[in-house]
């Protein structure tokens, strides 16, 4: 956290650089949550130069800081991303987080931990293609977790998995569809697995995002609503209707593409 703040700072005075802030709300059904998450970061340009919007012949790293928050839960954290292309990104980062909870959605807090201090140590990759109006987007990320109390199995509230010990997540995200101007269509897939208890969770979900959305106050940044409506697969293998909807501001963004 220290070092990425350090490094945020020291990219202030790089010439090819270009900071943005984005601000997201959060709302699920099954399992039922919510929360609010603002991300600051700084992308300088290490290769190349981008002369129009479609331009991929460059590359850049961007360090970012993030603080999410549901009242009752709250995280801080950082990640650094290099991307050798645009479309290409590998990251790493930490984030520590406070759960004040006595009741969690689908877990028996009297038997699990649902209180405590979560630490994450994260990796991954992103990656999207793109072809005339159709998209492909694609996040694996896979973290490390340790719980302030290991006496019980504990809650990894984003995966909704049961964790013990020092244990390993992996998620998986793909998103599939077509642009339509300020519209887009198509297919959410995510998978979620944790290693110690080989327990699974997934979520397959139709999307739809406008982008174009008319707000009373914040007029120079972007605005998307994104919609779902899907099946949410438990960890006990159940199916169950989950509805979500997600809404994004993002400041001007130069080389960042998704």
């Amino acid at each position: 956290m220290k070092k990425l703040s350090i490094l945020l700072l020291l990219l202030s005075f790089t010439s090819k650089a270009s900071s943005n802030y984005a601000i997201e709300t959060l709302v699920r059904s099954f399992p039922i949550g919510a929360f609010a998450k603002y991300t600051l970061g700084k992308s300088a340009l290490v290769w190349g130069d981008k002369k129009h919007k479609k331009d991929i012949t460059y590359g850049f790293i961007r360090p970012e800081l993030e603080f999410r928050t549901s009242g009752l839960v709250n995280y801080v954290g950082g990640r650094l991303s290099v991307y050798p292309l645009p479309v290409l990104g590998l990251f790493t980062g930490s984030e520590i987080g406070k759960r004040s909870l006595n009741n969690l959605d689908t877990f028996d807090c009297d038997l699990v931990q649902c209180t405590g201090t979560m630490r994450r140590n994260i990796f991954g990759v992103r990656a999207a293609i793109a072809y005339k109006n159709w998209f492909f987007t694609t996040e694996i990320r896979n973290s490390t977790l340790n719980f302030s109390t290991t006496d019980r199995p504990y809650v990894d509230e984003i995966t909704t998995l049961l964790g013990t010990g020092e244990d390993k997540t992996n998620v998986q995200l793909y998103v599939t569809g077509l642009q339509f101007s300020q519209h887009q269509v198509g297919l959410i897939y995510l998978q979620n697995s944790m290693k110690n208890n080989n327990s699974r969770s997934s979520m397959t979900s139709l999307i739809h995002q406008y982008s174009n959305i008319k707000l009373p106050f914040a007029k120079e940044l972007s605005k998307s609503l994104l919609s779902s409506i899907g099946a949410f697969k438990t960890r006990s293998g159940q199916q169950v209707l989950t509805f979500l909807f997600q809404l994004k501001l993002n400041s001007p963004r130069e080389f960042l593409l998704f």
